[in-house]
């Protein structure tokens, strides 16, 4: 579980910094 949550938040951070990187 503990891994699942881990990729979950690295996914993420990953998604939202892409999304930062295209408005800019």
């Amino acid at each position: 579980m503990y891994n699942n949550i881990t990729i979950y938040k690295v996914q993420t951070m990953v998604f939202v910094g892409l999304q930062v990187v295209n408005l800019s």
